[in-house]
C-alpha cells in the first residue's frame, strides 16, 4: 500500500541555511507553499523574468519563517537586502524539497 496521498497539505516546512558574511550559515525554518506542476512552471517563468531576486518573488513561495520578526513584505525585503545571497538559498531550498521528495519516491 502506497504512503502517497493525493490530497496533501497546502504548505510544508524545511530548513534554509542563510549565508552570513564572515560566519557560518544560520539555519532558519521556512514554511513553503505547495505547488503543482503548473504553478511551479509559472514560478520558474517569474524567476526567469526577474534580473534579481526580490521580496515579491520569494513571497510567492513562502508563508512563514522561523525569525522572531514578523513575516511580511517589508521584513523579507530587509532580509534580502542585508543578506544578499539569502534569496537564492530560499528558492534553492524550495526546489530541493521537491527533488528530495522525488529521490525518496
Amino acid at each position: 500500500m502506497s504512503k502517497l496521498k493525493l490530497a496533501h497539505a497546502a504548505t510544508f516546512k524545511t530548513e534554509v541555511k542563510i549565508p552570513v558574511p564572515a560566519g557560518e550559515p544560520v539555519a532558519v525554518e521556512f514554511e513553503f507553499v505547495w505547488m503543482n506542476r503548473k504553478a511551479m512552471d509559472e514560478f520558474a517563468d517569474d524567476c526567469d523574468r526577474k534580473d534579481r531576486i526580490d521580496a515579491d518573488l520569494v513571497l510567492k513561495i513562502t508563508k512563514s519563517w522561523g525569525f522572531e520578526d514578523e513575516f511580511n513584505a517589508e521584513n523579507m525585503a530587509y532580509l534580502l537586502d542585508e543578506y544578499p545571497y539569502s534569496g537564492g538559498e530560499i528558492i534553492s531550498a524550495f526546489y530541493q524539497a521537491y527533488s528530495a521528495a522525488r529521490e525518496k519516491n
